[in-house]
């Protein structure tokens, strides 16, 4: 560590304009970044010192997509938006529900790939394109789509 300390001083001070650090005057420098002397760390002996963990958490298994999944985004957002304009124009429409759009447009997508996330997602690009306005209800389980 000594060399390493010497090697990244000489370097800092090349860089500096010095012609090279005084290993003398760097002596204690890194000491607090590499648990030197008065660090406050304990060292190798002192193990005993900590406490055991009262329990382990089981390694969780996650299932997950092991390749990308192709999806035609572009003709999703446009399934989605026409749903969203058919909604829209209801006489009683104070907003369009997210979760009865995706159900709508699902039938009429025949893609296997396309998850709700893919859905959202492409909601989230049309309220950017159209200034659409999304409000999420109280208990989380739906999104009402607006136009501003």
């Amino acid at each position: 560590s000594g060399s390493v300390r010497s090697g990244i001083a000489s370097e800092w001070g090349s860089e500096c304009g010095q012609g090279g650090a005084d290993p003398a005057a760097d002596a204690g420098f890194f000491d607090e970044f590499d648990g030197g002397a008065g660090d406050g760390l304990a060292d190798d002996e002192d193990d005993e010192a900590y406490v055991a963990p009262s329990h382990t958490v089981e390694k969780i298994s996650v299932d997950y997509a092991r390749r990308a999944k192709k999806v035609d985004v572009a003709g999703l957002k446009r399934t989605l938006l026409n749903e969203l304009l058919e909604h829209h124009h209801q006489p009683s429409s104070d907003g369009t529900s997210f979760v009865e759009s995706v159900a709508a447009a699902v039938p009429k997508v025949d893609d296997q790939n396309v998850t709700v996330p893919f859905y959202f997602i492409c909601l989230l690009h049309l309220a950017n394109e159209n200034n659409l306005e999304l409000e999420g209800r109280s208990d989380l389980a739906d999104l009402i789509i607006r136009s501003r």
